[in-house]
């Protein structure tokens, strides 16, 4: 199956470089992303490109109740079959000042290779007063994961639904910032 590729935008009421500053602080994600649970470095000093984090992640709260369920049963199966890791690991692959910041993510698994694969960016641009901000995710299993199955257009409605509350999550925190700033 091709990879699945999702995008959406918010305009925010802040400044590009104060925008960019916030969303380069890769921890920080954890604060406007509902997703990561705990996020430990993997590397030494701040975030650039190559830094690595081992992220723990909850599934999406906007996943219907059926896969909800079935994502409760089959993960433990799954983790035991091949091995699969708890945790996700995101490597920055990309820091463009005040333009862009990219990342990619993967689930391993000791058995198998790689469970899911995911490349994520963030792009900015100045819009009248403030900042567009687009995040654009691409979904990419290994041929033979279990999840490859799961590929479609709903599981990509699934990831737009998630991505454009983390981008109201995030308007709402930076335009607080500024506000009292």
């Amino acid at each position: 199956m091709p990879a699945q590729c999702v995008e959406s935008d918010v305009e925010i009421a802040a400044p590009r470089e104060a925008v960019y500053a916030y969303l380069a602080d890769f921890p920080r994600h954890m604060e406007w992303n509902e997703q990561p649970q705990r996020m430990t470095p993997l590397n030494e000093g701040p975030a650039r490109v190559g830094s690595r984090y081992s992220t723990l992640e909850s599934m999406p709260s906007n996943m219907p109740l059926k896969q909800r369920l079935m994502f409760k049963v089959a993960m433990p199966i799954m983790k035991m079959v091949h091995g699969m890791s708890d945790e996700t690991i995101a490597e920055i692959t990309e820091l463009d000042e005040g333009k862009r910041v990219a990342w990619a993510a993967h689930l391993p698994s000791k058995r198998s290779g790689d469970m899911m694969r995911m490349r994520w960016a963030l792009d900015l641009e100045d819009a009248g007063d403030g900042t567009r901000v687009c995040q654009q995710c691409e979904v990419d299993p290994p041929e033979g994961s279990p999840f490859a199955k799961m590929i479609n257009e709903e599981f990509a409605a699934e990831i737009r639904h998630g991505i454009d509350g983390n981008l109201a999550k995030l308007k709402t925190i930076l335009e607080n910032a500024v506000a009292f700033a």
